[in-house]
């Protein structure tokens, strides 16, 4: 079965846009998120390859990277990858660790591919260590976090891995339509290491149904594809299952592949894989009569599934080492491993394990003449059988293998309509083409037509000008007669003219004064307007005034009370250095302190005054940073929620700094005081206003009237920005409430 290989190289363009945009206070960059994923990429290439221990190398390199550069996505992935690679190995002391940080960073950065892979992942482990209800119980929540529209990949592996539990419980029909599930989506994906995992399983289903010659043929489509992608713990898986099934079948057919298994068994470096090649050897020996060597390889087998935690295959070994004990008349020693094989049987509760213990229990009792006790197993043996197979489950599971081989016909009629259909469009496209033509060469024709009726137009059109002329000849005899009358017109026509230059000359000076009017008028209100310019320029210089003012009182009390207890503190430690060694000690302890914590506080003033910190989202990357940083390794968890719509909005300079160290101090009394392991944090919004929210689900330990220092400092730092703070305890924890007005 595959373990399921991870390829982190989609999310590489996921990683580009969060380091731009997602997570401008984080350590990585853009080449760092390259790095970190073609690592993980690298791993994944070693696994497939069977290269374990280079597999390693590599995905330890992406941890430390993504731990060194708090890149989550990427460690989140990487613990994924070593509990996978743990798991391979059967090393299961540290997988649940890495299994765990791995569903953690998941729901923290809400990563539903990560939480579906830890759940896929955990189910593995579950099933390496018998849990099966468990680990079909994980499968399914894995199925519930992937998305159909991208996951469709890690889908068809739960879908394969959830038949393969469901054909170890007996359930075959559920079993079988799984594996069609899984298959359908892999040919559609075009993932032929996946079909062949998928075939592998389908003939293994119809093995265990006795149908020999179907689960030959899906064995051989496997191992065609396997041998073609280079899958080597495939290839060794594949051919043991043909070794299996041919060993009662053909001995020389048996022999052949068993001599491929074991060479590609040692190639893979698989512990499962060397232990079914054994297997495989001592049946093909047992043929042979070769008991005492068949005997040794069936232990060593079952010693080496008994260390990987496989007891349904080591049950199965240990039968095969009951009938060759048998065989080399050693009935004692074959009682002894038959007993092994019911005590394991009944604590799994394993039907088709219980109905195989039962029929060779019967075969044992036949040899030996012990016919009660043989009809006694057989017919237990019959009960689980038929509890398990019957008439009706097997014509389920024909149906489903005709539906899926009906539904690949249709694909493929329905591939050559869609050929048939592409012909015709385009014999369609070349009778419209030269329709097309045609209907250019009639507009050709047209268009010559027009010319011709153009020439014709312009004839009659140069005749008209002609006796246009002869009119206008007469016409100017006719304007000379009128002359002498035009000459009386004209005295009068310049008396009127006179007058009218009067008129338009008063119009012209009404027209200056106007103009003047209207250029002192604006020369007045680009006065006035600079002097508003000025006021406003005045008043922006009394604000940054103002704050640098409380900037430079809050740096001076913050670093002179801090640098007087430090001076106060050195001066007592130097001179308690010798008599009382311990408690200079702890006076320097606490001058460390005090200088991390002035270093804190400048640092978070200088965040402040940055005006590319101005935005919400800011501010908010630097809370979830501290609160991170502080509550994390107090084992509190954090949750942390935003309205999206207020994250662009802008908070001043006074504001930002304010709110952060109220922010802090609330965080910081919460781990003196409040004895909580859950913090929520979120921001919300109203019309008028925004509010910062922080619950806890520790123990209230002040009063509503408090008058501490920091309840004090918080209430004043609220009121100095137009805020109000609501301290609102209950049985169940404490509310701080943070209201600031919308500007």
């Amino acid at each position: 079965m595959l373990k399921g290989d991870f390829k982190f190289s989609l999310y590489i363009c996921l990683a580009l846009l969060w380091t731009q945009y997602g997570g401008a206070q984080s350590l990585y960059t853009i080449q760092d998120s390259i790095l970190i994923y073609s690592l993980l990429d690298a791993a994944d290439e070693k696994d497939f390859e069977g290269k374990i221990e280079d597999a390693f190398l590599q995905v330890k390199k992406a941890l430390f990277i993504s731990q060194e550069k708090q890149m989550r996505r990427g460690e989140g992935y990487a613990n994924l990858k070593i509990a996978d690679l743990l798991l391979k190995k059967s090393q299961y002391e540290n997988i649940k660790f890495h299994l765990n940080e791995g569903l953690r960073i998941g729901f923290e950065i809400k990563d539903s591919l990560m939480m579906g892979l830890a759940y896929h992942q955990k189910s593995q482990y579950l099933r390496t260590i018998n849990e099966y209800d468990n680990a079909i119980l994980a499968l399914r929540q894995a199925l519930s976090y992937y998305l159909a529209r991208t996951d469709s990949f890690y889908i068809a592996i739960t879908r394969n891995d959830l038949g393969f539990l469901l054909d170890k419980k007996g359930e075959y029909l559920l079993s079988i339509n799984n594996y069609l599930d899984a298959l359908r989506i892999f040919e559609a994906l075009g993932n032929e290491k996946e079909v062949s995992n998928c075939l592998g399983n389908v003939g293994i289903s119809y093995f265990r149904l006795n149908n020999k010659p179907e689960a030959a043929n899906f064995f051989k489509q496997s191992l065609a594809i396997r041998e073609k992608i280079g899958d080597i713990k495939g290839i060794s898986t594949t051919l043991g299952n043909l070794v299996t099934l041919y060993s009662s079948i053909s001995l020389d057919s048996a022999l052949i592949y068993q001599q491929k298994a074991l060479e590609y068994a040692e190639r893979s470096g698989i512990k499962s894989n060397k232990a079914q090649a054994y297997s495989n050897t001592a049946t093909l020996l047992n043929k042979q009569n070769k008991f005492s060597e068949a005997f040794q390889l069936q232990e060593k087998a079952a010693s080496i599934y008994l260390e990987t935690g496989d007891l349904n295959k080591v049950a199965s070994q240990y039968i095969q080492c009951a009938n060759l004990k048998d065989n080399m008349s050693d009935s004692i020693a074959a009682e002894r491993f038959f007993e092994k094989v019911y005590s394991i049987a009944w604590d799994q509760k394993n039907k088709p394990l219980l109905q195989a213990y039962y029929f060779n229990k019967a075969n044992f009792y036949r040899r030996h003449q012990n016919y009660s006790k043989a009809i006694e197993n057989l017919d237990l043996n019959t009960t689980y059988k038929d509890s398990l197979i019957d008439e009706k489950t097997k014509t389920n599971i024909e149906d489903l293998k005709l539906k899926y081989e009906t539904e690949k016909k249709n694909l493929q009629l329905a591939k050559l309509s869609a050929e048939q259909k592409q012909s015709e469009l385009e014999i369609d496209k070349q009778d419209k083409l030269i329709q097309i033509k045609e209907l250019l060469n009639l507009k050709n024709r047209q268009h010559i037509s027009l010319l011709e009726k153009d020439q014709d137009i312009q004839e009659a059109k140069l005749q008209e000008m002609e006796s246009e002329k002869s009119m206008q000849e007469l016409l100017n005899q006719t304007n000379t007669q009128q002359l002498s009358i035009s000459n009386q017109s004209i005295k009068i026509l310049e008396q009127e003219k006179w007058i009218k230059e009067k008129q338009i000359q008063k119009q012209k000076a009404y027209t200056q004064m106007f103009l003047l009017a209207l250029l002192v008028a604006a020369f007045i209100g680009f006065l006035l307007f600079n002097r508003f310019q000025l006021k406003k320029k005045i008043a922006e210089q009394t604000i940054l005034f103002n704050i640098r003012n409380n900037i430079a009182k809050d740096l001076h009390d913050e670093i002179g009370s801090t640098l007087t207890s430090i001076h106060i503190l050195s001066h007592v430690s130097k001179q308690s250095f010798d008599q009382a060694p311990e408690q200079a000690k702890e006076m320097l302890g606490e001058i460390a302190t005090q200088s991390k914590t002035i270093q804190q506080n400048m640092s978070d003033i200088v965040w402040a005054i940055r005006p590319d910190n101005e935005k919400i989202e800011a501010l908010t990357a630097r809370m979830r940073e501290f609160a991170g940083k502080t509550l994390e390794p107090k084992n509190i968890n954090v949750v942390f929620n935003v309205d999206e719509e207020i994250l662009s909005k802008v908070l001043p300079i006074q504001a930002r700094k304010e709110v952060l160290l109220i922010f802090k101090e609330v965080i910081n009394n919460i781990i003196k005081h409040a004895e909580a392991d859950q913090v929520k944090i979120q921001w919300v919004h109203s019309e008028s206003n925004y509010q910062l929210q922080i619950t806890d689900n520790g123990v209230w330990k002040g009063s509503l009237g408090s008058t501490g220092t920091g309840m004090r400092s918080m209430q004043e730092r609220a009121l100095a920005i137009g805020g109000q703070l609501e301290v609102l305890p209950g049985q169940n924890g404490t509310q701080v409430n943070l209201i600031l007005p919308i500007a």
